[in-house]
């Protein structure tokens, strides 16, 4: 059993890396394993121009094979790029679970950037287009490749109330003069919506918004939380990650939102803020830690 929720299952270093990618795609047998990132669910592996994915825990193998069916048709239609997988690994005694690989997406998270709050702001229309291009995409096309309806997600009241839980974990730091407001959104959630059902990432944040050196959105990665139904998970990427002085120019390029999913990405966003404070204090990321409080910043602002 892991200590801790971000604890992985099933972590894969290099040498396991380049056992794995070698032993199937010898074609790669001259390249090394550099290591692109680890998520709660994922180590990346670069092996030249290829990443390879390698699931961390059994959740990410689902995740993984939905991404495998959606990304390849959504990658055609989508402004920027996105990872779409073509290479498929089969589990080994070393390694238990299903594992692909995709061209490697170039660009620097969110977190790693230190963007500038001009610079967030220059991001908006990019990032707006991107998601109105996404959640364009025909719901039915989707369903049949085996994306599921995640309408739950979109239970405000329960997100509300671990929000107000986890706020907890600010109190003995920086951030915890935040922890009033933060309060006070979450007591007065607004109301989900099942309305309203598009194709989402879902899971738009820091970390999953890569930019290139001039700080430029390059791709936008880790899709395996991809789903359909509210927009408002996507949405609190235009709270979280942008000022309120870009946040004009972002409605102009993705279009108009009612205050009810404001209300939502709003709330979506306040549950980003605490997750990626706690996250980043037990793993010790202080960039992250870093832009979680920005964050906390932009959406309380």
């Amino acid at each position: 059993m892991t200590s801790n929720p971000w604890d992985a299952e099933h972590p894969v270093d290099a040498a396991l890396a380049t056992r794995l990618v070698h032993g199937q795609f010898p074609e790669f047998a001259d390249r090394e394993a550099v290591r692109v990132g680890q998520g709660w669910d994922n180590d990346v592996w670069r092996f030249g121009s290829m990443a390879f994915r390698f699931p961390r825990r059994e959740f990410g193998v689902s995740a993984m094979g939905l991404e495998a069916a959606v990304l390849p048709a959504l990658a055609e239609r989508v402004p920027i790029p996105i990872p779409a997988p073509t290479l498929f690994g089969e589990p080994t005694e070393a390694f238990p679970y299903p594992w692909i690989g995709h061209v490697f997406v170039a660009g620097t998270t969110g977190d790693r950037a230190v963007l500038s709050a001009e610079q967030r702001i220059a991001l908006a229309p990019a990032i707006g287009r991107f998601l109105r291009s996404l959640h364009d995409f025909d719901v039915e096309e989707a369903h049949g490749y085996g994306i599921p309806y995640d309408g739950p997600r979109g239970r405000t009241d329960k997100t509300a109330a671990w929000i107000i839980e986890c706020s907890e974990r600010l109190r003995g730091t920086p951030a915890e003069v935040y922890i009033p407001a933060i309060v006070d959104i979450a007591s007065d959630p607004p109301d989900s919506s099942d309305e309203i059902d598009v194709l989402c990432h879902g899971d738009m944040y820091c970390r999953h918004i890569l930019v290139d050196d001039q700080r430029r959105l390059s791709g936008v990665i880790d899709w395996g939380d991809v789903h359909t139904g509210d927009p408002a998970r996507d949405l609190s990427i235009h709270i979280s990650l942008i000022p309120p002085e870009g946040r004009a120019a972002f409605e102009d390029a993705y279009g108009p939102m009612d205050d009810g999913l404001k209300r939502r990405a709003r709330l979506q966003a306040l549950m980003y803020g605490v997750v990626l404070n706690a996250y980043g204090r037990d793993v010790g990321d202080r960039p992250l830690l870093a832009e979680s409080v920005v964050l906390l910043e932009n959406v309380l602002a």
